[in-house]
Formats: structure tokens, sequence, C-alpha cells
């Protein structure tokens, strides 16, 4: 009898974690700017400009081209790590990329995330902002930022956005670098994503009859 009272204790409390745990968090789109078709003309710079947070002096940048749905005005760049395969988009000089993503489910929330980090300019300030289906306020509006050390990983930004009544969400990132400094940062390893579900009915239900169940053979 105790160990069957044990044995629905566990089952109960196996079935609650689980419960807990699946959290439906899919990726429904990504990003990550490594395709050869984005890559341009070498613009072979040297001394300081070969530099960035991420790279370090392994950092050389290129011109880049319209791909998988980008388009890039102003000072736009592709920066590429010279020693393993990895690119990312400079928004140089008031630079701004622009993709819609489409196909979503209609008026429905997403996670946005992405990474960015510091160009050739440590200690110089920058800053950038993120519209969504054109509205107004920005979804990100980054400013006073600035690097001095090596941060191979990056800095990671994560927002929710919603989908517009077409099931579209229509991105762009904008360099909002202040007067005087030329700084920029470099965007890479942009996602969507659905949000976390938290517990799933079945399986929060299957706990709670497990814990109800617990609770008869124990005190009754």
């Amino acid at each position: 009898m105790k160990m069957r009272k044990v044995a629905v204790m566990l089952g109960a409390m196996t079935m609650l974690a689980a419960a807990m745990q699946t959290r439906a968090n899919t990726i429904v789109y990504s990003e990550d700017f490594n395709a050869p078709g984005f890559l341009g003309s070498d613009l072979n710079l040297s001394g300081n400009d070969i530099n960035s947070e991420r790279w370090g002096a392994d950092t050389a940048y290129y011109s880049i081209n319209n791909a998988d749905g980008w388009t890039f005005s102003g000072g736009t760049y592709l920066a590429v790590n010279t020693i393993t395969p990895d690119q990312g988009v400079l928004l140089n000089e008031n630079g701004g990329i622009a993709n819609t993503l489409v196909g979503l489910t209609p008026n429905a929330f997403y996670t946005l995330s992405f990474n960015y980090s510091g160009d050739n300019r440590p200690g110089q300030k920058y800053g950038f902002v993120v519209d969504v289906n054109s509205d107004p306020v920005p979804v990100v509006n980054l400013s006073d930022l600035s690097w001095s050390t090596l941060n191979p990983a990056g800095n990671q930004e994560t927002v929710e956005v919603q989908a517009n009544a077409a099931g579209a969400v229509a991105l762009k990132f904008y360099q909002t670098t202040p007067n005087g400094s030329q700084a920029s940062p470099i965007i890479d390893n942009v996602t969507l994503s659905t949000p976390d579900g938290g517990m799933t009915a079945g399986l929060l239900g299957g706990a709670m009859l497990g814990l109800q169940a617990l609770r008869r053979k124990l005190f009754c």
C-alpha cells in the first residue's frame, strides 16, 4: 500500500514537471546573413578599420547585395569574420535594412530576437531602432551604446511583436548614431518565434488528476 502511494506521488510529480517544461517556442523564421548572395565586393579596409566588437581584428567589410527578401539602404555593408564563416549587417552611415515576413497567423504575437554588436569604432557611441509594420513607436530603441573589449557572443535583444491582419511582420532596422560619432551597429541572427505557451491543457489536467488521486489515497 505504501509503495502504491509513492508511485502515485511520483507519477503526479512527473506529469506536473512535464507540463511546466512543455513550452511551445517554435522558430518560424531565421536569418544569419551567411548566404553567399549577400556578399559583395571587398572594401579593402586596413588598420583600425578591420575591427569589430564580435571578431576583433579578424573582421573584413564588404558591400552588400539584396538577398533572401532583405533590402539595404544608406551606407549598409556586410561585416565578415575572416577566420570562421560568419557574417552580419553593418548599419553604417544611417544605414537601414528591411524585410517583410509573411505567412504568419493574423494578429498573433511573436518573439523577435536578434544579435547586435559594435563596429570598428570602440568607445564611440551608436544607436539604432527597430520598426514593425510602420508603427510610429519603434519596438526597439537603443542609444548611447559603445564597446571597449572583445565580446564574441555579441549582445542579444528580444522583444514581442504582433503580426498585422494580413499575417505579416514588416521589419525595419535603422541606425540612429548621434552626430559626431562614427560608430555603428552590426546586426545578426534575426529570428521570429512563437511565444512560450506555458503548460499545455492536457498535461496540466493530467497532473491535477494525479494530485487529486494522491490526496484521496493519503487522506481517505
